[in-house]
């Protein structure tokens, strides 16, 4: 993602419901990804 330009907001980490991290959009919205 970086690669492409995506602004990273925090990377990878362990939580109490797995894995995340999160990302900005174009818009400035911080998105949060979750492992399933």
């Amino acid at each position: 993602m970086k690669a492409a330009g995506i602004a990273i907001a925090f990377p990878p980490k362990d939580g109490p419901f797995g894995r995340y991290f999160a990302f900005r959009d174009p818009f400035g919205y911080t998105i949060t990804v979750h492992t399933a």
